[in-house]
């Protein structure tokens, strides 16, 4: 099995030994940003794919 593509692989709690991470405050406004962008854009299309199912089901 070969493993999942890293496209929008997003780390959380990553931790390694010996090791402090500085946090980029304005990258993370700025990951945040796109994030909510990603999500409304993927949930309107969410919607309007379920009027079509629904719609092709009747």
């Amino acid at each position: 099995m070969e493993p999942a593509p890293a496209y929008g692989l997003i780390l959380r709690d990553v931790a390694y030994e010996n090791l402090e991470w500085v946090e980029d405050r304005y990258a993370m406004k700025r990951a945040a940003e796109k994030l909510r962008v990603h999500l409304k854009w993927h949930s309107a299309m969410s919607e309007i794919l379920k009027e079509m199912q629904t719609t092709m089901l009747k």
